[in-house]
C-alpha cells in the first residue's frame, strides 16, 4: 500500500541520513552503506549495513546530545520492529513493517 511504502521510505531516509551525518568521522575516507528491501510472508523487512561508528538505534536514548533525536526516535514509532547487531565491525540495523491488509 501507499502508506506502507511511505513508513519504509521514511525509515530508509532517517537511518541513511544518521548515517552520513553522524557515523563517519574521517573525511575523504571511503565508507560502506548498503540497503536492501524485501518482502517475506506479510511484512516488509529493510536490512541496513555500514562501516560507521558502532551506533546501536535500538539503545538509543532521547537524551543523548551527540545525535539528533527525531529521526531515530521517529523510526522507532513507525517500524513493528527493529534489531540491531554489530559484526566484522559492521552495523547491521533491520527494519520490520507488516504490510497493511489487503496490500500485496
Amino acid at each position: 500500500s501507499q502508506r506502507d511504502a511511505s513508513m519504509i521510505a521514511l525509515g530508509a531516509e532517517e537511518m541513511v541520513a544518521n548515517i552520513i551525518e553522524y557515523g563517519y568521522k574521517i573525511k575523504n575516507h571511503h565508507y560502506y552503506i548498503d540497503v536492501a528491501l524485501k518482502i517475506v510472508e506479510d511484512k516488509m523487512i529493510l536490512t541496513i549495513k555500514d562501516d560507521g561508528i558502532v551506533f546501536d538505534p535500538t539503545e538509543y536514548k532521547e537524551d543523548e546530545k551527540e545525535f539528533s533525536t527525531s529521526g531515530i526516535l521517529l523510526v522507532r514509532k513507525i517500524v513493528d520492529k527493529i534489531s540491531y547487531t554489530r559484526v566484522l565491525n559492521t552495523n547491521n540495523t533491520s527494519i520490520e513493517i507488516y504490510l497493511s491488509k489487503g496490500a500485496a
